[in-house]
């Protein structure tokens, strides 16, 4: 049994701590994180057919139809297409490890972009998986221009591609079957392990978009106001993209907080491994015991995540700071003076009267 999977005894503390207390510093850091939306509703409107020189160092929102003069393609493998960008999504037949130590490990061939490494099986004998040697890669034309302007998509981030429709006659050395390009003697029919095939998506030139950046001259490039920066394109007009940078940001925020939740749990959970495999030698508590501790864990991780996740948007956000405070000092108050009007007379010091 390999000694990686045992993932017990003392060393797995330390682990565990680490992973828990490094769980702070995401949430922290993730509620900082900054809506680019609210930034991009300052932009300025232009349209590719006309020229504001009053706009040059500003925001701008430039839409109009996105065209360039060259052309992407993926040699040896696709031949060049009409795109602003090119991504291709190379995946290898391979093995793949599921289940646990204490139920037992099962192995199936699956189309994968991230291949295990055989060597960290369980029973690495008759599952090994070769070295993936066509990888996933991003490919963008140097320059474009909408309109009278000129964007550089190299340096930008583009919304959203679309799938790349593929036949015979655009690839080479391999076939395609249902938009995948099988690589070599690769065959859909029958794949062996170590085979590749490949998808393309695609950002089509020729097509309205929208680009958010600073305008300079004739050129629109990458904004930034000392700590966030924009430089994006969509297929989509202003509102639109204001619109997507929106969901981007909310989907990104809420990704990251399921992370740090699930930071909290495993690394609390590795904290207290030890305790856990000593139950399981225990005859009577064995599995019940062990249920018992993951859902104890999970109650004082989600616990500690949620007043963490609370404190972390209070500091970030200075109005709903005061107004928290504001709203407690004025309960405090009201219980306060509550409990001032309700002492009965024999309970204040008047002093002495003659």
């Amino acid at each position: 049994m390999n000694s990686e999977r045992k993932g017990c005894g003392l060393i797995a503390i330390p682990i565990g701590l680490i992973i828990f207390f490094g769980a702070f510093f995401v949430v922290w850091s993730n509620e900082g994180r900054v809506d680019l939306s609210v930034l991009a509703e300052e932009s300025i409107p232009v349209t590719g057919d006309s020229f504001s020189p009053e706009n040059d160092g500003k925001l701008v929102a430039l839409s109009g139809t996105i065209e360039s003069d060259s052309l992407l393609g993926d040699d040896p493998y696709l031949k060049p297409v009409s795109a602003i960008q090119l991504v291709r999504n190379a995946e290898m037949y391979a093995w793949d490890e599921s289940g646990d130590e204490e139920d037992g490990y099962s192995y199936r061939k699956v189309w994968t972009s991230s291949p295990e490494n055989s060597d960290n099986f369980d029973r690495p004998a008759g599952h090994n998986n070769p070295p993936m040697e066509i990888r996933s890669q991003t490919f963008k034309v140097p320059e474009a221009s909408i309109g009278r302007y000129t964007v550089l998509p190299n340096e930008m981030i583009f919304g959203q591609v679309d799938d790349l429709a593929i036949s015979e006659g655009m690839v080479s050395g391999g076939r395609v079957s249902e938009n995948f390009f099988y690589n070599g003697n690769a065959s859909p029919e029958s794949p062996e392990i170590g085979d590749i095939r490949i998808s393309y998506s695609a950002y089509a030139a020729d097509q309205f978009t929208t680009v958010f950046g600073e305008q300079q001259g004739d050129s629109v490039i990458s904004w930034t106001d000392g700590e966030s920066i924009i430089y994006r394109g969509y297929a989509l007009d202003r509102q639109g993209g204001i619109d997507a940078l929106r969901t981007e940001y909310l989907t990104a925020l809420w990704g990251v907080r399921a992370a740090s939740l699930a930071m909290f749990y495993i690394g609390l959970l590795m904290a207290v491994s030890p305790l856990t495999n000593i139950l399981g030698y225990i005859p009577i508590l064995g599995n019940v015991g062990k249920r018992v501790i993951a859902f104890a864990t999970f109650v004082v991780a989600f616990v500690v995540w949620l007043i963490t996740l609370i404190i972390a948007i209070l500091l970030h956000n200075l109005i709903a700071l005061i107004v928290v405070l504001a709203i407690v000092g004025g309960i405090g108050y009201f219980v306060w003076s509550k409990r001032n009007q309700e002492k009965s007379p024999e309970d204040l010091d008047y002093g002495t009267t003659g």
